[in-house]
C-alpha cells in the first residue's frame, strides 16, 4: 500500500520521498494576482522552484502524481487478495473538495497579514485533501511548515505525538538522477527500513513491550534508516530536522511514551515529543500514517 505526501506549490526537498512513495502535487493552484489586473483575468500561476525538466522527470518516474490520479483511483482499503469493486467518489463531495483548490490567489502587492492568510489557505488545502483521501482508504499525509502549523492544526489540550528526527541525512538533488533515486526508494531494503520507522504505533499497549522499549525501537529504527541513507551515495546535502505528527488514540499511552527516558545517544537520533492540539483536531485523521510532515526548512515562496 503506497504512502502519499500532499504537497503545495514549489517542490524543494527530495528527502521527503524517503518517508513517502510519491508526492501528490500540486494539491492546489496558487496564483499571484496584481491588483492592477483586469477582473477577467485570474492571475499568474506560481512558478515552481525547480526547472521543468526535473519536474517532468519526477512525474515520469511516478514520484510526483496529480491529485486527480489518486482521487479517481480505486480506494485502497481492501484487504490483500480481497475483491473490491471500484466505487467512484461522490460527485458532490469531489466538486466541493476540488472547486476551492482550483485557484487560491494572492493579491499583489500584499500586506503581511494577507500573505499569511494566503499561505494558511494553501496549507489548509493540503490538510483537506489528505483527510478526504484518507477516508477513501489511502495512506496520505499533508505537508505543513513549522512556523505556521498552528494556523492549520490548532493548539489545545488533546495529546498528539511528534516523531522528531533532529539530524536526518538530506538528499542532494544535484547528485541524484531520477532513475537511480527511484530505484533506491523502491528497493525492498529501503522500504523495509522506512516501514520499521513507522511501526511503533501498533506496538503501543503490548504487554510484552514496556513503553521505554517502544521508544528504544523508534531510535534504533531511525538510526538504521539514517545509516542506510548515508551509505546510498545520495545523502550529500548535509543533515536536517524531520518531524512527523501522529494521531495516538490512547492519550495515556501517548503521555507515557513522550515521557519515556532514552539515552542521550538515542535522543540525538529520534525523539517522541508531546504536542497539544485542540479537541478532536485529529478526529478525522488516520492513526496508521502521520497526520502531517512538519517542515523546518524555509518555505521558499511567494
Amino acid at each position: 500500500m503506497k504512502r502519499y505526501l500532499v504537497h503545495g506549490p514549489c517542490l524543494n526537498d527530495l528527502g521527503e520521498l524517503l518517508f513517502f512513495d510519491a508526492w501528490i502535487w500540486p494539491c492546489a493552484t496558487a496564483v499571484i494576482r496584481p491588483r492592477t489586473l483586469e477582473s477577467c483575468y485570474i492571475g499568474y500561476p506560481m512558478r515552481d522552484i525547480w526547472p521543468r525538466p526535473v519536474l517532468e522527470a519526477l512525474e515520469t518516474s511516478g514520484l510526483a502524481i496529480s491529485l486527480g490520479r489518486v482521487l479517481w483511483s480505486e480506494p485502497a482499503n481492501a484487504a490483500p487478495g480481497e475483491f473490491s469493486a471500484f466505487v467512484a467518489p461522490p460527485m458532490a463531495e469531489t466538486f466541493a473538495l476540488t472547486s476551492d483548490l482550483m485557484s487560491i490567489p494572492l493579491h499583489s502587492p500584499a500586506t503581511e497579514a494577507e500573505t499569511g492568510a494566503w499561505l494558511t489557505e494553501i496549507d489548509g488545502a493540503g490538510r483537506r485533501v489528505a483527510t478526504y483521501l484518507g477516508k477513501r482508504g489511502h495512506l496520505v499525509t499533508s505537508k505543513q511548515f513549522a512556523q505556521a502549523i498552528t494556523r492549520v492544526f490548532k493548539p489545545g489540550w488533546d495529546i498528539a505525538l511528534a516523531l522528531v528526527l533532529p539530524a536526518f541525512p538530506r538528499i542532494d538533488r544535484a547528485m541524484a538522477s531520477m532513475t537511480a533515486l527511484q530505484a533506491f526508494l523502491a528497493d525492498s531494503c529501503t522500504r523495509a527500513r522506512r516501514e520499521a520507522l513507522y511501526e511503533w504505533p501498533i506496538l503501543l499497549g503490548r504487554s510484552d513491550l514496556p513503553i521505554q522499549a517502544v521508544a528504544r525501537r523508534v531510535a534504533d529504527a531511525a538510526a538504521d534508516y539514517a545509516s542506510w541513507v548515508e551509505a546510498s551515495g545520495f545523502a550529500s546535502g548535509g543533515r536536517g530536522k524531520v518531524e512527523l505528527l501522529w494521531k495516538i488514540d490512547d492519550a495515556q499511552l501517548a503521555e507515557e511514551l513522550a515521557a519515556a527516558p532514552v539515552s542521550q545517544a538515542a535522543g540525538s537520533v529520534a525523539q517522541l515529543r508531546r504536542r497539544g492540539l485542540a479537541e478532536r483536531e485529529l478526529a478525522d485523521c488516520r492513526s496508521d500514517t502521520p497526520a502531517a510532515l512538519v517542515c523546518h526548512r524555509p518555505r521558499g515562496y511567494p
